[in-house]
């Protein structure tokens, strides 16, 4: 899905770039049984979902890499999906 112009794709600092988002619509349609002491009767009811997902650009100096990697003993991702 195109990104609006009207949002802004970086985070403050620059480090983050949102470059996709993704959206589904789910819907979930569920039926119950009652079952009461003289009647039977079925329930049905549906539930609407908007699932969202997003990637993201990572940008971070040398500096703050070579700290994250001596902290988690990791380099930093350079892409993220949230």
């Amino acid at each position: 899905m195109n990104i609006s112009t009207r949002i802004e794709t970086f985070s403050s600092e620059k480090i983050f770039h949102l470059t996709a988002v993704n959206i589904r619509d789910v819907q979930l349609d569920i039926k119950r049984l009652l079952v009461p002491i003289n009647d039977d009767q079925i329930e049905e009811a549906s539930i609407f979902l908007k699932i969202v997902s997003g990637n993201l650009n990572v940008k971070v100096t040398k500096k703050f890499s070579a700290k994250m990697e001596q902290m988690t003993k990791k380099k930093p991702s350079k892409k993220i999906t949230i």
